[in-house]
């Protein structure tokens, strides 16, 4: 399995496409906005980058602990905060969970895998420095 890695797409990424994210370390970046639905194989560790995370409408699917999304255009320093949490859990429905910050509001869609896959609890996620001024989504172990 491939280690390491970026992709990055720097134009507005439109249709009915997916994005695969493969190997420890990977990034695929999309500098624009996008509605390609993006999903993180299995132990991949890697990170789905969103330079315009509020034109982002694509689902994400496979993210574990070990993935992070980075939400590039929300400064870490405009204090984001997860808002919303909306979801049945229902396989192959999404958990809509929703970051704010003074100015900007994004809502990312997590596809339910498997019954659950992910928490209707906003205690189950966490936003940190993503060391370039924005913020990353992840979930908690």
């Amino acid at each position: 399995m491939p280690t390491g890695g970026a992709l990055i797409i720097s134009e507005a990424v439109t249709g009915n496409g997916t994005a695969t994210i493969k190997g420890t370390n990977s990034v695929l970046e999309f500098g624009a906005a996008s509605s390609q639905s993006t999903t993180f194989s299995t132990g991949a560790a890697a990170t789905l980058k969103l330079d315009d995370a509020l034109n982002y409408s694509g689902s994400i699917a496979g993210l574990t602990s070990n993935d992070a999304v980075d939400l590039a255009s929300f400064r870490f320093t405009d204090h984001p905060v997860i808002t919303s949490v909306k979801g049945a859990g229902n396989v192959g429905s999404t958990t809509d969970i929703t970051v704010q910050n003074a100015t900007q509001s994004v809502t990312l869609h997590l596809l339910n895998q498997y019954l659950h896959e992910f928490m209707s609890d906003p205690a189950a996620y966490t936003l940190k420095d993503d060391g370039h001024h924005g913020t990353l989504f992840e979930l908690l172990p």
